[in-house]
């Protein structure tokens, strides 16, 4: 079971608790035979609003949060196993998403229709938008208006992966298979179902046309459409037009962008596209709080550079008038690549003591990963599947992820694909062959941070050199989070262990080891 933590994030109401009424603590002292505790340290103790208990249960227990809590931060989620044995596990609004709702009710009151949550990656944006669906159809039904909820992906495989999470918490998806299906969608008035159930429409950015415009109704009714754009860093491009379809669809709709890596830079900034932070949740509290993991970055062993080296400078011999890319897809090159890889993950199972972990190897190019997919065949130690969009259909694909998920693939053989809003526990252990550049970096990496087991800690191995993109892509994001939290910037840190942490860790290791020797 795991337990959520609760970061206040409102210091005011500590400060807005009435004073104790002696009489009403008199009568909760005797009616439960206590009275004898009055004036003792204890109890002087317990009082003080300071007291990491008594603020906690200010934070939960406010009659106005707490009821909040009870009507809308519950989800009851059908799960699967391996074996295809549902259950259902009851998921607990996390404190990020609860304080998220009430900013975004707080932006509507003062009259925003725009602007950005910027939660990490792993932090549960979906659940953030099946908790909002279930908030703001209250929010609006109290105006008189009927709200009607859609959340824009830009990716097939996403469009699945949202559809079934919020099926999964009970809400009716309603699809949208073509720009026709989607023209009639949003000049409906109310959910196209008739189960009473809350719904949401999952529907990918193509499907926006100059038609798909939303019309006055014919009747007397007011009705609020809510955007939610998932991973709005991607495809909402000011000079396409899809973005400007979507813009156009409904002028009075609210557009909630969802992201971890928000674009920053000169060129292009997500703001000046979506408007202000709504919410900031960075990947420091993340990790602190449990929900990710801090990563490792692996270097690669002495022996086996100088040895990658060497073939590539053999090749590049041979091949001078190749691409960089054609030598990195090239046989020799791959053998040797393959090797590590496999060696090293065998070895990391027995380090790390555990045997269901998977691996995800990020290519060079499309060509590398056809070559190292056709290398791995000649080891029989693990079972592995290549993942290209022009390899296999879709449905294949998901397949493919489905079972990784459920233990049953070892390793993934990737280029572009599952690098963004993939999810999948056990992957701990990726080997990074390219540099990937600005946000991107960030969404690679974190697909080993989520929490597995009593991992601590995920792993990239890094074939490609990443440090400067990394530290280039970081100050960016650390320039974006000084401007908005000012002071509180201080409390974040790197997203990999440092060097230095490393080093307070060692002598403890070693004692660790010293005593379990004896």
């Amino acid at each position: 079971m795991f337990f959520n933590r609760f970061r206040e994030e409102d210091p005011l109401i500590h400060t807005a608790i009435p004073a104790i009424d002696d009489t009403k603590a008199d009568f909760i002292l005797k009616d439960n035979n206590l009275v004898a505790i009055k004036g003792t340290n204890e109890y002087v103790t317990n009082l003080s609003e300071l007291s990491p208990t008594n603020r906690i249960l200010t934070s939960l227990f406010s009659h106005k949060r707490f009821l909040m809590l009870l009507r809308y931060g519950f989800a009851y989620v059908e799960r699967s196993d391996k074996n295809g044995i549902k259950t259902l596990q009851k998921h607990v609004m996390r404190y990020p998403q609860f304080f998220a709702t009430l900013a975004i009710e707080k932006k509507l009151n003062e009259g925003a229709q725009h602007g950005i949550i910027w939660h990490t990656q792993g932090s549960g944006k979906t659940a953030l938008a099946f908790h909002n669906v279930r908030y703001l159809r209250d929010y609006y039904q109290k105006q008189g208006k009927i709200a009607k909820f859609y959340f824009i992906v830009d990716r097939l495989d996403l469009l699945t992966q949202a559809s079934e999470e919020f099926a999964a918490r009970g809400l009716h998806v309603e699809k949208v298979n073509s720009k026709e299906d989607f023209i009639k969608n949003i000049r409906t008035i109310g959910a196209a179902n008739n189960s009473g159930e809350d719904s949401i429409t999952v529907v990918n950015i193509q499907k926006f046309s100059m038609e798909s415009i939303a019309r006055k109704s014919d009747y007397d009714v007011s009705v609020q459409r809510v955007y939610f754009m998932d991973e709005a860093h991607r495809s909402y491009n000011p000079k396409g037009s899809f973005l400007a379809n979507l813009m156009a669809s409904d002028r009075e709709a609210i557009m909630i962008a969802l992201t971890g890596t928000p674009l920053i830079g000169d060129g292009y900034n997500s703001k000046d596209v979506f408007g202000d932070y709504i919410h900031k949740y960075y990947y420091d509290r993340s990790i602190a709080d449990g929900y990710t993991l801090k990563l490792i970055r692996e270097g690669i062993k002495t022996e086996y550079r100088a040895k990658l080296q060497s073939v590539l400078e053999e090749l590049e011999t041979q091949k001078g008038s190749f691409k960089k890319k054609d030598v990195y897809a090239h046989p020799k090159y791959v053998a040797a690549l393959v090797e590590y890889i496999v060696d090293d993950f065998k070895r990391s199972r027995i380090a790390l003591n555990d045997q269901s972990i998977g691996a995800m190897i990020v290519c060079d190019s499309s060509d590398q990963a056809r070559m190292v997919e056709d290398e791995l065949g000649n080891y029989s130690d693990f079972s592995h599947v290549l993942i290209l969009h022009d390899v296999d259909d879709k449905e294949t694909r998901r397949g493919y992820q489905d079972d990784f998920k459920k233990g049953k693939i070892d390793i993934l053989v990737v280029y572009n694909m599952l690098l963004t809003g993939f999810d999948a526990p056990r992957l701990k252990k990726q080997y990074l062959g390219r540099v990937i550049r600005e946000h991107n970096l960030l969404q690679t990496l974190t697909r080993v941070n989520r929490p597995y087991k009593s991992f601590r800690y995920g792993y990239v191995v890094d074939f490609a050199d990443i440090r400067a993109e990394f530290d280039k892509t970081n100050e960016a994001y650390f320039k974006e989070l000084q401007a908005e939290l000012g002071d509180e910037f201080e409390r974040y840190h790197d997203i990999f262990k440092s060097q230095e942490e490393i080093e307070q860790d060692y002598p403890n290791c070693c004692r660790k080891r010293h005593l379990a020797g004896h």
